[in-house]
């Protein structure tokens, strides 16, 4: 077998791929915060027991 002579670069900077995957898990996180607060907030009104986990319908 021959040995190939190129050298491997391997470098720690984030190609664009990286900032896209970033930038998508941090709006989904958002948008799973907003909803939790928002369902929560909800809840209050209607009388029945809400978290982050319960559905409530908005009227």
């Amino acid at each position: 077998m021959a040995k190939t002579t190129t050298p491997i670069r391997r470098s720690g900077e984030m190609d664009v791929y990286s900032v896209l995957l970033v930038a998508a898990t941090l709006c989904i996180a958002a948008a799973l915060v907003l909803t939790a607060l928002r369902n929560m907030e909800l809840s209050k009104s209607g009388g029945s027991g809400g978290g982050p986990f319960d559905l409530v319908s908005g009227s």
